[in-house]
């Protein structure tokens, strides 16, 4: 029997729309439940089309000020919604085989 220990990746990813301070203590709550359970883990911000300036910026200063790996995915495009959604879509399947080839299923 193998006594190595499987370590398992958790990517949480977060939807991200025209917010700020609630980001900020999405964040340090995720990082406190992790920690408290010993769980190694990404955070995927996605944002799709914000708004609000401050969004990105937040998302950059967690990113900066955080131990752990933090990926930001950002987009805003001045065009109809309609291919607004379909890139996004697009986008959330290219994540979700990024992740499945980790995990390798």
């Amino acid at each position: 029997m193998n006594n190595v220990k499987e370590e398992k990746l958790y990517s949480i990813i977060v939807p991200v729309l025209d917010i700020t301070d609630s980001l900020i203590e999405l964040s340090n709550r995720i990082d406190s439940v992790m920690k408290k359970n010993a769980c190694i883990y990404e955070i995927v911000f996605v944002d799709d089309g914000s708004t609000n300036i401050k969004t990105l910026k937040t998302m950059k200063q967690i990113q900066s000020n955080s131990n752990n790996n933090i990926s930001i995915i950002s987009f805003v495009i001045e065009s109809p919604s309609s291919f607004r959604i379909r890139f996004s879509r697009r986008i959330l399947i290219e994540i979700g085989t990024l992740f499945r080839s980790k995990l390798n299923c």
